[in-house]
């Protein structure tokens, strides 16, 4: 029955999700092109360029919004409107309710991260690709330069190597996302509670709890000058510390969606 959740959820999401994602690989994809035939003293028009940096800028920012946006709506919609009451009589418990909308909501977020990423990609391809024909064959001794300075780096941050900062960097991040995912859910099952004006309930709910949270998890910055410890172990000691606080405010955000959903549904 979970599975069937998943797929219910997938499909519907997928095509509002791949709409905004690939129109922001499409306009990476363009504007990679439109650098192409400027490297190749094409005559591009001013205004179309001002035009499509203006849509790029707009179409990256908007992908990430709706991502949350539509994600959350999601929520919301299936399980605290009319919605509900179909969801509710679902032979599923409330974790498995929220897992496969998290599930759901990760992933997305996820291709949206790759899509943004991607797009920048293919913007700048042509120049780096030109810029490594002028070197020469100098590419070689930029990326040795490029290595030891990112290897340094991660030594100075108190990792042993880089691979080790890369990975501890997407360890974290991917536990950001799921506590920002969780803080979300948990704000509209708050504002759920409120016999009107639910949405304006969630979204202040969100901004004060937000700002609440992130004050007290930025004063974990306060740790590493009162260890007084040296500065090659602060950053990986206060992003871990931060990390962990995250991690374990997930799983209370978590059981107090499952008490709201089993004990204080309030259907609109």
């Amino acid at each position: 029955m979970l599975k069937k959740c998943l797929k219910h959820e997938w499909k519907a999401t997928w095509k509002s999700m791949a709409g905004i994602n690939g129109a922001a690989l499409i306009l990476g994809l363009f504007g990679g092109l439109g650098i192409i035939g400027l490297l190749n003293n094409m005559r591009i028009p001013d205004v179309i360029v001002v035009l499509y940096t203006f849509a790029y800028v707009v179409i990256l920012i908007a992908s990430a919004i709706v991502t949350y946006l539509l994600m959350a709506s999601r929520y919301y919609k299936s399980i605290f409107t009319d919605e509900g009451y179909l969801t509710n009589t679902l032979p599923l418990t409330s974790g498995q309710k929220i897992l496969s909308k998290f599930l759901i909501f990760f992933f997305w977020s996820i291709i949206n991260i790759i899509c943004i990423f991607g797009s920048i990609a293919l913007l700048i391809a042509p120049m780096l690709s030109e810029a490594l024909e002028q070197t020469n064959g100098t590419a070689d001794i930029l990326m040795r330069e490029l290595e030891f300075a990112f290897t340094s780096i991660a030594h100075e941050l108190g990792f042993a190597n880089l691979p080790m900062m890369v990975i501890f960097l997407i360890a974290i991040s991917l536990i950001s996302l799921m506590y920002t995912i969780m803080m979300i859910y948990t704000c509209i099952s708050l504002g759920n509670l409120f016999s009107s004006h639910k949405i304006l309930a969630t979204v202040l709910i969100y901004f004060g709890l937000n700002m609440i949270l992130q004050a007290a998890i930025s004063g974990i910055n306060v740790i590493g000058v009162l260890l007084r410890a040296e500065s090659s172990a602060v950053f990986s000691l206060t992003m871990l510390i931060c990390a962990l606080i995250e991690l374990a405010l997930s799983v209370v955000f978590y059981f107090i969606n499952r008490f709201i959903i089993d004990k204080k549904l309030n259907l609109q």
